[in-house]
């Protein structure tokens, strides 16, 4: 999720937010390769040829100590529809009752993250970070489509 600040697997040169000097695109300098738009790649998503309108992230790291005021919107300019199936994930009541139960699930990174305490202050930070998801899309008219699943 862009939301998330996973500037490494999509926007690898952190055009559209301000990184830190610990982020890879400043170590590697990158950023300045934002100035040339044709530079600007996405990095570690596949599209499936039989079916463009779904992407697939092979890469999956967020960060969670990012402000608010410095999310990376950049990742959704031009993506004009959203998948009614997520979205209505996000708007419901069971968004922290999804992720505990798939968190759950890996042991590893749950204990990674101190256990259900350090779950839940994950879970906070994507349950408002899907709040301004569902702004952002309300105030760019995107439309939410059915899709098959």
């Amino acid at each position: 999720m862009p939301i998330m600040q996973i500037y490494n697997r999509l926007d690898s040169n952190c055009c559209g937010f301000r990184p830190r000097k610990e982020d890879a695109c400043v170590q590697n300098g990158l950023r300045p390769k934002c100035d040339n738009q044709d530079a600007v790649a996405l990095a570690h998503i596949i599209q499936r040829k039989h079916d463009p309108r779904h992407l697939v992230f092979i890469d999956n790291k967020g960060f969670f100590d990012r402000s608010e005021d410095n999310l990376n919107f950049k990742l959704l300019e031009g993506i004009k529809e959203f998948p009614e199936s997520a979205i209505s994930v996000l708007k419901s009541q069971h968004l922290r009752q999804k992720l505990l139960q798939s968190l759950f699930l890996d042991k590893v990174y749950w204990e990674s993250q101190g256990g259900r305490q350090g779950i839940e202050k994950l879970i906070d930070v994507i349950e408002q970070r899907a709040k301004i998801l569902l702004t952002y899309i309300n105030a760019h008219g995107a439309k939410v489509l059915p899709m098959n699943e």
